[in-house]
């Protein structure tokens, strides 16, 4: 008797980041180059949505040279808007609800 089952591995559907000076003043969050493919594409509209609070905001491709090598390459920031203001050292979660809603929790 064989019992073979096939084990399907979701991709993780959620980001987790503990916020910086930086994001907090810019009011963005950072989005690391592991978790970039969770989000849609740099200029695509998605909505963010917080508790009762349903807003339209996306990610934001930043040019960039920092590092050793000065290789020019991107950052990637979640721009947040004002009606969800974050603060330096709080954890939010992003989740990928559908692809046109994600969730953000504190």
């Amino acid at each position: 008797m064989n019992h073979s089952f096939v084990v399907k591995i979701m991709p993780k559907k959620e980001y987790s980041r503990k916020i910086t000076l930086e994001e907090a003043k810019d009011n963005k969050i950072l989005i690391e180059k592991k978790a970039v493919k969770l989000f849609p594409s740099s200029g695509e509209k998605f909505r963010l949505i917080f508790g009762r609070t349903h807003v339209e905001t996306e990610v934001e491709a930043i040019d960039c040279q920092c590092g050793k090598k000065k290789k020019p390459h991107q950052h990637y920031y979640l721009k947040i808007p004002a009606e969800l203001p974050i603060r330096v050292n709080e954890k939010v979660t992003i989740t990928k609800i559908t692809d046109e809603n994600y969730q953000l929790t504190k």
